[in-house]
């Protein structure tokens, strides 16, 4: 049993100092480059986006339409 408190407090020491602020860690996320990493896969993302929201309006429609056709 001493071996797991003494792993616990080990833990908790890790998560004190894990707890601190990101300012000088060497991870710190760079405001300018998520910016641009941002508007880069929103340039890729959103056209596809829009190409399948348009596919789907149109199965919808032309299905509809055929629907409507043979019922006549």
């Amino acid at each position: 049993m001493a071996s797991h408190s003494k792993n616990s407090s080990t833990l908790e020491e890790q998560e004190q100092k894990s707890a601190g602020t990101f300012d000088n860690d060497v991870h710190a996320i760079d405001k300018v480059k998520e910016r641009q990493l941002v508007r880069k896969l929103d340039l890729y993302i959103v056209p596809v986006v829009m190409l399948l929201y348009l596919f789907s309006f149109l199965d919808r429609s032309v299905s509809a339409f055929f629907v409507a056709r043979t019922l006549n």
